[in-house]
């Protein structure tokens, strides 16, 4: 979101127990919650789930996600979803998932695209 930034790189371990079962925040625009942070509206959510856990994420007006499956399988929608597959939300008011088996997920909410982006 900013032009002319010096390359800089964070790492960080976020264990198993931080990410089961809740959507963990490992990445911000404002570092919160000891997540790293990035130059960029979004937040990204790691989370590992058991089997026939729901989860669902609300979606404020303007924002979109990117659901990716790591591994496992979840439902989003009466859609099967497996290791690999990922799926963008934009319209909706939340995602909300059921998984099938141990699934491991990485979920971006992405703010509104800047007017120039792309430019």
């Amino acid at each position: 979101s900013e032009v002319g930034l010096a390359c800089a790189h964070e790492r960080k371990r976020f264990t198993a127990a931080q990410r089961r079962n809740v959507l963990c925040v490992v990445a911000s625009v404002d570092a919160r919650n000891g997540s790293l942070h990035i130059h960029q509206d979004a937040l990204i959510y790691s989370s590992i789930l058991d089997p026939g856990r729901h989860l669902v994420h609300k979606l404020l007006p303007g924002r979109s996600v990117w659901l990716h499956i790591i591994c496992g399988a979840a439902t989003l929608s009466e859609v099967v979803l497996t290791q690999g597959d990922g799926v963008g939300v934009t319209t909706e008011p939340s995602v909300s998932l059921t998984v099938q088996e141990n699934t491991e997920i990485l979920l971006v909410d992405l703010g509104p695209q800047p007017s120039s982006f792309g430019k």
